[in-house]
């Protein structure tokens, strides 16, 4: 795959045409940042530590969404000004993303197992079951469209489909 067309947010206001490059950043993503203060970059570091060779670092990433009801549910409870945007990425990787938090649970309820660590990475970065919420990993993307913020209803929506994948991943990593 060379490129997809995605969906993307931001608190970041980008005019069409901008391409974005992971050269750009110094040291690792806002997202990284913020996992650290949380205590969750610890995350970003394990699944980096699985990952394919052609997979990119989760430490230094952009993200995007496959669909605009994930994006704007990512975006819902998270942000206040945020933009939204049509991208183009070059050479995407797609994960689940209730994965990166299904290893959190893990080890927040002290059921640290490496083995079913392994399995969740695992499926992360080669998914064999089927996902409704994707996140799409690349170190490239172009701005394409700024489009208008989301409803409600485009929120619940992609709401549904993360706790879906929720609940699936409850069944498969016990």
């Amino acid at each position: 795959m060379d490129s997809m067309d995605l969906f993307h947010v931001s608190d970041e206001e980008y005019n069409v045409g901008k391409i974005i490059r992971i050269d750009d950043f110094s040291g690792s993503t806002k997202h990284h940042q913020e996992a650290e203060k949380k205590e969750m970059g610890w995350i970003n570091i394990y699944l980096d530590s699985l990952k394919p060779q052609n997979a990119p670092s989760r430490v230094k990433v952009i993200y995007a969404f496959g669909n605009f009801n994930n994006c704007a549910a990512y975006a819902g409870t998270v942000r206040i000004n945020s933009f939204y945007y049509r991208v183009r990425m070059k050479n995407p990787i797609a994960c689940p993303m209730c994965l990166a938090h299904k290893l959190h649970k893990l080890r927040k309820c002290s059921t640290e197992n490496n083995e079913i660590f392994t399995k969740v990475a695992k499926e992360y970065w080669q998914p064999v079951n089927y996902w409704k919420y994707l996140e799409y990993l690349s170190e490239e993307m172009e701005i394409l469209e700024i489009l208008t913020p989301p409803d409600d209803n485009q929120i619940r929506a992609g709401h549904f489909a993360y706790l879906d994948d929720i609940d699936l991943s409850n069944k498969l990593f016990k």
